[in-house]
């Protein structure tokens, strides 16, 4: 196995062991712009009405996917309750987390909290420092594969920084 590593701009080391050969990885940074983009995007306002609509359903006793037994002909008796048992409790915390999300809430108020909560996860992943640090994209056994990785990373966003850096073994 060949170990290969890359060093960044800002002296970040990059490592992979494979069995490959790679000549160049690929390295990106920023971004928030981006996952800030993500978070508002429209298509959300969609999935958060199917999950409430899902929960709400849920909550109200109807659950169409509960967890189920498995129970098989070689189980003790002991062994059989203890299905039992364990799919009553993962059923009920099911009911119990879609009231949670559901009990007195309009649709509106939960696709807004969904809305807030998703900025919130990228305003901590910024206060963590995550978009300003240098992330692999991908190892490359070809320059011409790594140009095209790396316009293809570039185009995720005015904010995104990437780079091009030549593998080494060791």
């Amino acid at each position: 196995m060949t170990k290969y590593f890359a060093i960044d701009a800002d002296g970040g080391r990059h490592t992979r062991s494979t069995e490959r050969t790679y000549t160049h990885t690929v390295v990106s940074k920023g971004g928030y712009e981006v996952a800030l983009a993500s978070a508002r995007h429209k298509g959300w306002k969609a999935t958060d009405i199917s999950n409430y609509n899902h929960d709400a359903e849920i909550a109200a006793g109807r659950d169409r996917y509960p967890n189920k037994a498995y129970l098989r002909d070689d189980m003790s008796p002991a062994e059989r309750q203890a299905e039992l048992e364990r799919v009553e409790v993962a059923n009920a915390a099911r009911v119990a987390r879609a009231k949670l999300n559901v009990d007195g809430r309009t649709v509106d108020q939960y696709v807004a909290i969904q809305l807030e909560q998703r900025i919130k996860r990228v305003e901590e992943r910024k206060a963590k420092g995550e978009f300003e640090q240098w992330v692999s994209v991908g190892w490359c056994g070809r320059y011409d594969l790594a140009v095209k990785l790396a316009a293809k990373e570039q185009q995720r966003g005015a904010d995104v920084v990437v780079a091009i850096l030549e593998a080494q073994e060791g």
